[in-house]
């Protein structure tokens, strides 16, 4: 028999069964009568706890990283950037359809927060003014989610080919040595970054 709605069910039971759903079919079977059912009960009894699919969304991105751990400060901002960087890229890239998952707002939820805090702690620390630093935020993050969903898909799809069609020289210039290896691929991006930071915290240093 169905479980009525109420104290036995609670916004946890929701969150941890639509974290099984989403391991189990991924994001597109990921909904709310799929959760019902994995609670044994009917989807209307999941709004008493939920508003809505997007809401779960974010509150099962907000749970699937609640135990990242982006170690403790070194007191080099590149390093410990370049490692937060790392953590969540392994994160995203092996929990199933997670960068779906991401919200149009990274900050969203208390545990989502986290990163954002420390990365501007270290920012701030190395001497960027407040909306450099944020604005570097979103940048960073931005090719690290990126990245992610494209190392993702291409582990869930054939390997692509190593050759590209005669009428692309450039291309077949570029693939002249194979493809890209993912994690030198990412580590190339994180180079790119801090470089652009190193020149940016030197530009402010030369008007000061």
């Amino acid at each position: 028999m169905p479980r009525k709605p109420g104290p036995q069910l609670s916004r946890d039971d929701v969150i941890q069964a639509a974290a099984r759903v989403l391991q189990r079919n991924g994001y597109d079977g990921l909904t709310m009568r799929a959760v019902a059912a994995e609670l044994n009960v009917k989807a209307p009894a999941l709004y008493w706890h939920v508003r809505s699919k997007e809401d779960l969304s974010v509150l099962l991105f907000d749970h699937l990283i609640s135990d990242l751990d982006y170690g403790a400060a070194s007191g080099d901002w590149r390093a410990d950037l370049r490692r937060m960087a790392q953590a969540l890229r392994t994160r995203l890239v092996e929990t199933r359809d997670i960068t779906r998952l991401f919200p149009d707002d990274y900050s969203s939820g208390p545990r989502a927060a986290r990163p954002l805090e420390t990365s501007l702690g270290l920012l701030r620390q190395a001497g960027l003014p407040g909306p450099d630093a944020l604005m570097a935020y979103g940048v960073a993050l931005s090719f690290i989610v990126g990245w992610a969903r494209f190392e993702a898909t291409r582990r869930a799809q054939a390997r692509p080919t190593d050759t590209a069609p005669a009428p692309m020289p450039n291309l077949a210039w570029a693939l002249a040595g194979g493809p890209v290896d993912p994690e030198a691929g990412f580590e190339f991006g994180l180079d790119l970054l801090i470089a652009g930071l190193e020149r940016r915290l030197a530009d402010h240093a030369a008007r000061a």
